[in-house]
């Protein structure tokens, strides 16, 4: 974790409905939970975490931080693989406490059934390597060198870093990288911190 006055969270969850955090409080200690806990298992009976069972988990996994005394906003959908986007506040001097709390609220309501998604999100070795060739096409278009022939993603990447770093941008291209992209997205369009699912 961090240590920004305010910090972006790319996260990816589900659920089979949406529960109260109300009656679990956060604890202090950090312990790891080694089983799935029951929350999330039922999400995953069928295998399988749709969009709204996604956006419920998450609202849940927000209201339990939001519990613990931490401000936040979301969540949104972006990115690629598309995912949903969370904001916490989180001043220097609470992020112990704040570690403390999302660690436990993520492993009770979040981290299983985020690696659920993210696999479902995984395409497959057709759609992959067709993707790859929009991605390389899209960045030749604007002006990425050096692509002529070039499916190796390290190298790919490489050379999309070094088009960056020169001042380009490769925005327009991002959401058809295969590999996927986790950036620090810009959340204005998110509502302020009210809690939460506000707005």
């Amino acid at each position: 974790m961090g240590v920004l006055m305010q910090r972006m969270v790319l996260a990816v969850i589900a659920v089979f409905a949406l529960e109260s955090c109300s009656s679990t409080a956060a604890p202090s200690d950090t312990t790891e939970k080694i089983q799935t806990s029951d929350y999330q298992a039922k999400i995953l009976e069928d295998s399988v975490v749709t969009e709204a069972e996604y956006e419920q988990a998450m609202i849940a996994d927000l209201t339990c931080i939001e519990q613990a005394g931490f401000a936040v906003r979301g969540p949104q959908w972006g990115g690629s693989p598309r995912h949903l986007l969370r904001t916490i506040r989180v001043a220097e001097a609470d992020q112990q406490a704040f570690d403390a709390a999302a660690i436990w609220c993520d492993s009770e309501y979040l981290d299983d059934v985020e690696s659920q998604w993210q696999e479902q999100q995984r395409p497959s070795p057709e759609e992959y390597s067709s993707r790859m060739h929009e991605y390389i096409a899209c960045l030749s278009d604007l002006g990425v060198q050096a692509l002529e022939g070039v499916t190796d993603p390290v190298t790919v990447s490489k050379l999309e870093q070094e088009f960056i770093s020169a001042g380009g941008t490769t925005i327009s291209c991002v959401r058809l990288n295969p590999n996927g992209v986790l950036v620090e997205e810009n959340l204005t369009d998110l509502p302020e911190f009210n809690g939460p699912g506000a707005g």
